[in-house]
C-alpha cells in the first residue's frame, strides 16, 4: 500500500503540462529537423539510390539520433533533473521524517518514486518517437516503407531508453541521498 501511495503522489507531481510539453518539443526538434533535411537530400535527383537503400539510411540515421539525443542527452538531463530532488527535497522540506514515521518501508519510498519516474519518462519517449515518425511521414513525405521500418524499431529503442533511464535514475537517487543541493546533484 505504501509503494502505491508514493508512486501515485510522485507520478501526479511529475505530470506537469509545461515540463512534459517542453520535453516533447525538445524531443521532436532535433530528430525532425535533422531527418527532414537529410530526407530531402536523400530523395533529390542527384542522390541515386533505391527506396530500400534510402529506407536503410534513414533508419540508421534515426537510430543514431535516438541513441544520442532522445535516449542520451535529453533523457539524462530529464531523469537527473527529476530524480535529483527525490530524497534531498524531502530532507530540506522536512517531510522525510514524516514519511519515514509512516508504516512505509524505505525501499517502498525509493521504489515508488523510481517507478513513477520511469513510467513518466517512458510515456514521454513513446510520444516523442511516434510523433517524430508521424511528422516525418506527413511533413516531408517519407515513404510508407520507411515509416513502417521506423515504427518496427519502437520496442528496441524503448528497451535501450529504459535501461539508460534506470542507470541515470539510480545514480541520481544515490547522489540525492548523499547531498542536499539539487544543483550539485545535477
Amino acid at each position: 500500500m505504501g509503494f502505491y501511495l508514493v508512486f501515485k503522489k510522485t507520478l501526479k507531481d511529475m505530470l506537469g503540462i509545461k515540463r512534459n510539453l517542453a520535453f516533447i518539443f525538445l524531443g521532436l526538434l532535433i530528430p525532425f529537423l535533422s531527418l527532414s533535411s537529410m530526407w530531402y537530400s536523400w530523395t533529390s535527383y542527384d542522390y541515386s539510390q533505391t527506396p530500400s537503400e534510402i529506407t536503410q539510411v534513414a533508419a540508421d540515421s534515426y537510430v543514431v539520433l535516438w541513441y544520442m539525443w532522445g535516449a542520451g542527452i535529453l533523457l539524462a538531463i530529464t531523469v537527473s533533473a527529476s530524480a535529483a530532488g527525490f530524497i534531498s527535497k524531502e530532507i530540506t522540506d522536512g517531510t522525510l521524517m514524516l514519511v519515514a514515521a509512516k508504516p512505509i518501508n524505505r525501499w517502498q519510498i525509493i521504489a515508488g518514486k523510481l517507478v513513477a519516474l520511469l513510467l513518466n519518462v517512458m510515456l514521454l519517449l513513446i510520444i516523442n518517437h511516434l510523433l517524430t515518425v508521424l511528422l516525418l511521414r506527413v511533413a516531408v513525405g517519407m515513404y510508407a516503407n520507411t515509416t513502417n521500418v521506423l515504427l518496427k524499431l519502437t520496442p528496441y529503442l524503448l528497451l535501450y531508453a529504459f535501461i539508460c533511464s534506470i542507470f541515470f535514475a539510480a545514480v541520481t537517487v544515490v547522489f540525492s541521498t548523499l547531498m542536499k543541493s539539487r544543483v550539485k546533484i545535477m
